[in-house]
């Protein structure tokens, strides 16, 4: 590639020292040079390797930012109603879907918000998400707020583009799924508690 953008420079030194190149043909000849170089480019795979560390893959459309996974990608372009957010690298993502109107839900959530502080929130490779079942996205931060909940959330009615999210069979709801979308289980919420056996059975 380094050859190539040599011999670029050069061919652009004698085409502006040479007089006679240098009088009418010079637009035309710089202009052919530079697509050469283009296709060089192309040619070398550089294009593609760019490509590919950008993130190109995508989960439902959706496009990955540099050192974000599919989900979190997701998650992104569906958009938090909190100012936490998902960790863009985590390996696992467990998601409780709760709702203050849910007696049960209430019961479980401050044992979820104890988990989450003791095992969760300095574990890069894993990351909890509130899927909030209030009516609305300020009451679901009031919800949140109220057992002193850190952790991102969203709206349970909000489309997010995960091909294997399994539909809320009842409150409250959990599933976890890894970085690529791929669903690991899912069922009451307590699974929130037990999310390290979770995954060690599905041999993640």
């Amino acid at each position: 590639m380094k050859k190539h953008i040599f011999k670029l420079g050069v061919f652009a030194a004698v085409l502006f020292c040479n007089p006679v190149m240098g009088q009418g043909n010079w637009g035309s000849a710089l202009q052919g040079a530079l697509q050469g170089a283009a296709s060089t480019v192309e040619k070398s795979g550089v294009e593609e390797k760019t490509k590919e560390l950008l993130g190109r893959s995508s989960v439902g459309g959706v496009t990955p930012a540099a050192g974000m996974t599919k989900v979190a990608a997701a998650l992104e372009k569906s958009g938090y109603v909190t100012d936490a957010k998902a960790k863009p690298a985590a390996r696992y993502y467990i998601f409780i879907c709760s709702a203050s109107w849910c007696p049960p839900c209430r019961a479980l959530m401050p044992k979820i918000v104890d988990e989450y502080k003791k095992n969760m929130r300095r574990d890069d490779s894993v990351s909890l998400i509130l899927l909030g079942g209030d009516s609305s996205p300020e009451g679901c931060k009031k919800y949140l707020s109220h057992y002193g909940a850190k952790f991102p959330a969203l709206m349970n009615s909000q489309t997010i583009e995960l091909p294997e999210r399994p539909n809320t069979k009842y409150w409250p709801f959990a599933f976890i799924m890894d970085a690529d979308g791929k669903l690991i289980t899912s069922g009451h919420g307590s699974l929130v508690l037990d999310w390290k056996n979770q995954i060690q059975k599905a041999g993640k």
